[in-house]
Parts: structure tokens; C-alpha cells; sequence
């Protein structure tokens, strides 16, 4: 967990970098891999669904600016994450490599 140089949390509320860490673990293998995700979309997509999946718990989450917003059309709700391997694949195809 990053800390500034006083010792506290660089995010204002720690359980915030928690739960984008544990996401980055559970979509590395199905999504992240499947897709071959640059490390900015990767970043943005995990940001995402910290974002819309989790505003309930999470309520004062702040994106990263190191993601890739091109992907942000792609997941915009609760619905879209639940079908995610339909709306990043969606995403590759409008933004081939």
C-alpha cells in the first residue's frame, strides 16, 4: 500500500486500493490475458469497475489518470461488467491493435 512520506494512506480511504487490487487479481486471467489489455486499459478497466460496480462501498473513489479513457464507452454500468468478456471483446474490435 502506498504511504506518503508521514507514513498515511496516499488514497484517502485504504480499503479504496484494496478492492482495485483484488479486482486486478480476479479479471488478470479471463479478461486481461484473453485480450492481450495494455497495461493503461488494464488500469482504466480495473477503475471502472472499482467505479460502478462498487460506488456503494467505495463512495469517494478517484480514478487513476494513467488509464486508457477509450475504453470507458464499454463499461459504463453494473450491467456491462456483468457481461464483460462481450464488452471488452466489443472494445478490441472498435480498437484493433
Amino acid at each position: 500500500m502506498l504511504t506518503t512520506a508521514e507514513g498515511s494512506f496516499k488514497r484517502f480511504n485504504p480499503t479504496d486500493t484494496v478492492v482495485h487490487e483484488c479486482v486486478h487479481i480476479g479479471i488478470e486471467k479471463p479478461i486481461v490475458k484473453r485480450f492481450k489489455l495494455t497495461h493503461t486499459e488494464k488500469e482504466r478497466l480495473v477503475d471502472l469497475i472499482c467505479k460502478n460496480l462498487f460506488r456503494g462501498i467505495l463512495t469517494e473513489y478517484k480514478t487513476q489518470s494513467i488509464g486508457d479513457t477509450k475504453i470507458d464507452l464499454f463499461v459504463t454500468s453494473k450491467e456491462d461488467i456483468y457481461d464483460l468478456p462481450t464488452r471488452i471483446g466489443s472494445f478490441i474490435e472498435k480498437n484493433p491493435r
